[in-house]
């Protein structure tokens, strides 16, 4: 039994009364400028767009949701909802069980056998196809489904479907180990290969326009292609699609790099017929944050703040954006922020924590802020409030 009732609304902890009313003072809500908050000696500039996306919220909105209709119950979800740890926590804390994907098919398979029915709630990265499929098996009253999948993310699955369909294989940009990642590819029925960078996209170029040999292609690509993906066969007619939170700017950068390397191989009047002329499926809400980090990049600020999951793809981007202009701290609370002289930070290609010390100098200074698409309003309020505590 698939749930799709009305929504609710989210719970007042994720909201923010001084965000709110900064959102609202802005001059135009469709301007990239940043939005000014005074607090001398600091000036806070925030991205024009910034925090929970539509898809965020109808997730949360479906979680919470299923918490209200179903009072005393068991709720399963398949993995995190989102990428932020503390909205995951507040879950479980509210009576929520998380299992991780990979654990999904006993649990659904043990669920689907219980006389009384059980609550299974689809994260917003989506599952695998045989999670659905299993979930459809099962569903016989047992199951109370709430799907809170990302509709974006579905737009990718519709378009990779519609690739495969016309005989196109597929090139996908995104994180390998990623939750979407993984239900992306269960979702597409052509041979496909995941592109993770600029190298990976120059080392399938040279593939393609017979620079390189099979064996180097295959050493490079062995974690990343399907069964079976043979590219002698597969790399002929392909069309590309991503995982929605990629930078907009390097899928575009590669993209131009493959189909340069067809147009190379084929020539110019033949590329249609082995490159398919994909628009971008990188989500309206990722491309907009992304926008404004580089408008708040060039804004004049004297350094940075993203607040964030750690293990979410779309911040990092943002973090990305801002460092290649300034100083840039990647926090995922107010705690890491211990004094005027000491943030603990993440760093995303490292993968560790650092600490930076004198990251706020004395006098007057301009930080500019902004947050992922799985980060509360009440977050960034808290981190803006410990900063003026240190004034």
């Amino acid at each position: 039994m698939l749930m799709n009732k009305k929504k609710n609304t989210l719970p007042v902890y994720l909201q923010s009364s001084l965000v709110d009313q900064l959102i609202h003072n802005r001059p135009q809500s469709n301007s990239t400028e940043p939005i000014t908050y005074l607090h001398p000696p600091f000036t806070f500039k925030l991205a024009s767009s910034f925090g929970f996306c539509f898809g965020v919220k109808q997730a949360l909105e479906k979680a919470y949701l299923a918490l209200s209709e179903n009072p005393g119950k068991k709720i399963y979800l398949l993995g995190e909802i989102i990428h932020n740890p503390l909205v995951n926590n507040d879950l479980k804390e509210n009576g929520i069980e998380i299992f991780s994907i990979n654990a999904a098919e006993q649990l659904i398979t043990s669920l689907g056998t219980n006389p009384d029915p059980s609550i299974v709630i689809i994260p917003a990265f989506g599952a695998p196809k045989h999670i659905y499929d299993l979930l459809e098996k099962n569903n016989k009253q047992q199951l109370i489904v709430y799907d809170t999948t990302c509709p974006f993310v579905q737009k990718v699955w519709r378009r990779g479907e519609s690739l495969s369909a016309a005989g196109y294989s597929l090139i996908i940009h995104a994180k390998p180990n990623h939750e979407e990642t993984m239900a992306t590819l269960s979702h597409c029925a052509s041979a496909s290969v995941i592109i993770r960078d600029k190298s990976d996209a120059l080392a399938m170029a040279a593939f393609i326009k017979g620079h390189s040999s099979r064996e180097e292609f295959d050493k490079h690509f062995l974690t990343l292609i399907s069964p079976g993906f043979n590219p002698e066969k597969h790399l002929d007619k392909v069309g590309i699609i991503n995982q929605t939170t990629m930078l907009a700017s390097e899928t575009q950068e590669l993209t131009q790099i493959i189909s340069d390397a067809f147009r190379e191989r084929y020539g110019a009047e033949q590329l249609s017929d082995h490159f398919a002329n994909t628009k971008d499926t990188l989500c309206y809400a990722t491309n907009k944050n992304q926008q404004a980090c580089l408008a708040l990049a060039n804004s004049g600020a004297q350094l940075a703040i993203v607040i964030g999951g750690y293990n979410s793809s779309n911040t990092s981007h943002l973090v990305d954006i801002l460092s290649w202009h300034m100083p840039c701290y990647f926090i995922d609370s107010p705690k890491s922020i211990i004094s005027r002289t000491l943030i603990k930070h993440y760093d995303c290609h490292a993968k560790t924590i650092k600490d930076t010390a004198d990251w706020l100098e004395e006098g007057n200074v301009t930080i500019a802020i902004s947050a992922g698409a799985s980060c509360p309003d009440y977050l960034i309020e808290k981190v803006i409030k410990r900063i003026c505590e240190l004034a």
